[in-house]
């Protein structure tokens, strides 16, 4: 989900008791609706296990945990202010220790997201008066068939004079906000040119997307938010134009990792192969030049 601050990307994600988002109609197409009209349960035995994070000043915190509650898996969710969350670590390209809840009605799951989704860190500016400063993450595994659904909502980019922040703190946390987008920029320009180096350790956020973007087998979706203020004319073309390079990545056909010890075998019989047949041609070279040899006696005796 990118696009400038105010353009309606949470209220995409997230949506409202009316008109449900992405989030919720993600669940209800791996879960289901709930019951058909013979009564069956649409998603009866399909659980997902869900985990909520939060990317702010290049720290990821679980939106699930609070400081006395730790990782692993809850019961419950998390209560409490911005204060008590949890701050976790990446270990490879995984936030390390995060919670998770696991279930099978999408419509539950989703008041339980919509409530620790308020935990988000926001702030009035000039450019939104209810702007999100950190990028959420949410998590959906599916271990019956081990999928994974990674849905993300950035914080809106900004102009650090427009959003009108002119202290100190105010400044460095919209840079950091710009941060973690430019570097998703860079990753998606660097995918689209085909370079050799992709820069996925420029920020906490495209460290946890690597996978995505390296996994040959995933797909991407990228919804581009804009906003029909002329005023935000240049945003909306700049937002376009990175939606428009986000398009030139391609996804090659999926390559499956080869035993190594078959690979080896395979290679020793082809190299087998050809010492044989080398051999063989040897051989006949060798016959040829006695034949030859012969021939030139009998001549010089003649």
């Amino acid at each position: 989900m990118y696009g400038p601050t105010g353009s309606g990307k949470s209220h995409t994600m997230f949506g409202c008791s009316k008109q449900p988002g992405i989030v919720y109609n993600s669940l209800k197409g791996i879960l289901g609706e709930g019951v058909e009209e013979d009564g069956e349960k649409l998603g009866y035995g399909t659980f997902v296990q869900v985990t909520v994070l939060e990317i702010y000043n290049e720290e990821i915190y679980d939106l699930l945990s609070s400081a006395n509650n730790g990782g692993g898996f809850s019961l419950g969710w998390a209560k409490g202010g911005s204060g008590s969350k949890v701050r976790l670590e990446v270990m490879g390209k995984k936030a390390k220790n995060a919670t998770f809840i696991s279930g099978n009605e999408a419509g539950k799951i989703l008041k339980e997201i919509q409530k620790v989704e308020k935990r988000r860190i926001v702030k009035s500016t000039l450019c939104n008066e209810r702007s999100s400063r950190s990028h959420c993450m949410i998590i959906v595994d599916v271990p019956t068939v081990g999928g994974r659904l990674m849905l993300v909502d950035m914080a809106g980019s900004e102009n650090i004079e427009q959003a009108g922040q002119n202290g100190l703190e105010a400044k460095m946390q919209t840079a950091k906000i710009n941060q973690g987008n430019i570097a998703l920029k860079r990753v998606v320009e660097s995918i689209a040119n085909g370079d050799s180096h992709v820069p996925f350790r420029d920020s906490k956020l495209t460290m946890l997307l690597q996978d995505s973007f390296e996994d040959d087998k995933s797909k991407i979706l990228m919804v581009l938010c804009a906003s029909p203020d002329p005023k935000e004319l240049h945003r909306t073309i700049a937002t376009l134009e990175y939606g428009a390079k986000a398009k030139c990545i391609v996804r090659g056909p999926h390559t499956p990792v080869k035993d190594k010890g078959a690979e080896d075998s395979s290679s020793a019989v082809l190299l087998g192969s050809r010492i044989a047949a080398l051999d063989q041609f040897i051989s006949k070279l060798q016959i040829e030049n006695k034949l030859r040899e012969k021939e030139r006696d009998e001549a010089q005796k003649s």
